[in-house]
């Protein structure tokens, strides 16, 4: 199974009622929207999305399903379900939807979860170095692991940045 690790997009700086109300920007939803278009023409099997429950991830993860439409399989208008999930706020776990997926009967042939830095850069480290690592997750960024049979240990198919994602929407358009 694969797991798509997505930053949030561009989001406000500052809101009365703190971090977690930060939502996202004009031009971040709008360049976001172009790059979830670009994710699209790989036409993932991404059966849920897991996010953050702030706001701006929140907002991401809604983007990425209207880019998504309905898993494959899926009842006709059924859409890409979003969960939020503690795991996912900043300072979280993420690595705690590795044990979720465990406890699954029947894995999705792929998950996305949406969440903030360092967190993911951690998690991705983790998933396929086997230790904590950094990498450059730039606001909108999605990264793509492929996961060995007991969800232990993960192979880098990609981490594109938001412009190499726009790049293949542009590119699939013409």
């Amino acid at each position: 199974m694969k797991i798509y690790l997505c930053r949030h997009a561009v989001a406000q700086e500052f809101v009365r009622g703190g971090d977690s109300q930060r939502a996202l920007t004009t031009a971040g939803k709008k360049d976001f929207a172009r790059a979830a278009a670009g994710l699209a023409t790989l036409k993932p099997p991404i059966a849920i999305i897991f996010t953050s429950p702030y706001v701006r991830t929140r907002q991401t993860a809604e983007i990425l399903v209207k880019a998504l439409g309905r898993p494959a399989g899926a009842v006709k208008g059924a859409r890409v379900p979003i969960i939020e999930v503690a795991e996912l706020a900043p300072g979280g776990k993420p690595e705690l939807l590795l044990e979720w997926l465990k406890s699954q009967k029947r894995r999705p042939p792929a998950i996305l979860a949406v969440g903030h830095e360092p967190d993911l850069s951690r998690f991705l480290g983790q998933l396929c170095f086997g230790e904590a690592g950094r990498v450059r997750f730039k606001k909108g960024a999605i990264a793509c692991v492929k996961l060995d049979i007991n969800l232990a240990q993960g192979e880098l198919r990609f981490l594109m940045q938001p412009k190499q994602f726009m790049a293949l929407a542009h590119s699939e358009a013409h």
